[in-house]
């Protein structure tokens, strides 16, 4: 061998030219696919039990009988099947016995068991909530290790996340109360988000009035400020029940998805929870909300902390109706 390419002849030229002339008609029959992306949300989630208070280890007997698929496995196939599942992770991950203080209800899991989201389908949590230092920074720090361990996204108090979800790139930040009325924070970590080619920014934030159906004024405030920001999604989490959903100019606020696989409480006192999904498309540099379709469900089945979608017309009828909506799905032309 000389170390020359080989010759094109007339034969190879008209056969690239006829190749091209197919993709160019193929290109004008079937234009390129939309990218798109199904994001799904859920509430509060305590994977464990309360240490040194008034809660039980039912839960944690649970998982450790039945495996670490249990808590999410009647939604697990949605999760596994969509592009991003988020949660709010209530509670640490930890070795350490001694929480930071006695007197609070403080929510534990070993580390391990952070294995429950990877394996219920869930991509990324929010770690920023009142329950994120109940065993002081070294427990969170343990908390956010255990995650990595197991592939889980974080995010949260500063802490920002990017994932690429069906070619759409989804920025994710988190807050917990007391939030006022400054959302510098938020404006601040939106513009971040947006200046690393952000396509969608998920704002989590853990607020209002625990076990009340109604937001606070905080919320109805703070809420179409964030969207006004720069926010294409609100999620809010914190009164551990449901609250209404809102579409502000195309955008949701979801202003609380209530609990959903909820360790620290057996018995609470309105087990109504929902899954909702979120279908996206981009078209050029545009990301458009296209449906959004909500899951009634409840919290748990006989108190055994697995929350499972309803069926009859009633239950379903009663969640909508707390989250103001008179339909289980929208879809947005």
């Amino acid at each position: 061998m000389n170390g020359c390419l080989p010759m094109k002849t007339a034969s190879w030229a008209n056969s690239m030219k006829k190749r091209a002339l197919v993709c160019a008609v193929l290109c004008l029959l079937f234009p390129f696919a939309a990218q798109a992306v199904t994001i799904s949300l859920v509430g509060d989630c305590t994977i464990g039990s309360i240490r040194y208070s008034r809660g039980s280890t039912r839960f944690l007997n649970q998982i450790a009988e039945k495996g670490f698929h249990y808590p999410f496995m009647r939604f697990a196939h949605l999760f596994l099947a969509d592009d991003l599942t988020i949660a709010n992770c209530e509670g640490t991950f930890t070795s350490i016995n001694t929480p930071a203080n006695k007197n609070k209800v403080n929510l534990y899991a070993p580390p391990e068991w952070a294995e429950v989201f990877a394996l219920g389908g869930v991509d990324a949590v929010n770690t920023e909530n009142n329950h994120t230092f109940d065993f002081g920074r070294q427990g969170h720090q343990d908390t956010l290790a255990s995650l990595d361990t197991f592939g889980i996204a974080h995010f949260g108090g500063g802490e920002l996340a990017i994932m690429d979800a069906g070619g759409i790139k989804v920025g994710l930040t988190g807050y917990t109360y007391p939030h006022r009325t400054n959302i510098d924070r938020q404006v601040a970590d939106i513009a971040i988000l947006r200046e690393a080619g952000c396509d969608l920014i998920v704002v989590s934030m853990h607020w209002g009035r625990e076990e009340k159906l109604q937001t606070t004024p905080e919320q109805r405030k703070l809420g179409p400020q964030l969207i006004d920001a720069g926010a294409d999604i609100v999620y809010g989490h914190g009164p551990h029940v449901l609250q209404p959903i809102e579409i502000y100019n195309g955008k949701p606020i979801f202003y609380s998805l209530a609990n959903f696989t909820f360790g620290a409480n057996a018995n609470p006192k309105d087990p109504d929870t929902a899954c909702v999904r979120l279908e996206y498309e981009k078209e050029g540099e545009e990301v458009k909300l296209k449906s959004l379709v909500v899951i009634p469900a409840r919290m748990h089945d006989n108190k055994d902390f697995r929350p499972y979608p309803y069926s009859l017309e009633k239950d379903i009828a009663r969640v909508l109706k707390k989250l103001d909506m008179t339909s289980p799905a929208i879809v947005f032309e």
